[in-house]
């Protein structure tokens, strides 16, 4: 994974914890900015659900509305 700031491959985990069954959390830590931030990660089936999910709201609400997130 590269940093999500500066792009460098020297990154690494700091701390991992379960969360449920089914979610792990990554605290990544980047060697050359020092950036840190969280990832989540789900089974594959999990995402699609919430992608799914994501995809339902734009098309209720419009593309124009969803990306003022």
């Amino acid at each position: 994974m590269n940093c999500i700031k500066c792009g460098s491959s020297q990154v690494h985990v700091i701390d991992t914890r379960a969360k449920g069954p089914r979610r792990i959390y990554r605290r990544r830590d980047c060697l050359a900015c020092g950036y840190r931030w969280t990832t989540v990660e789900l089974p594959a089936g999990d995402l699609r659900r919430a992608v799914d999910a994501l995809n339902g709201l734009e098309e209720r609400h419009g593309k124009k509305h969803t990306a003022k997130r």
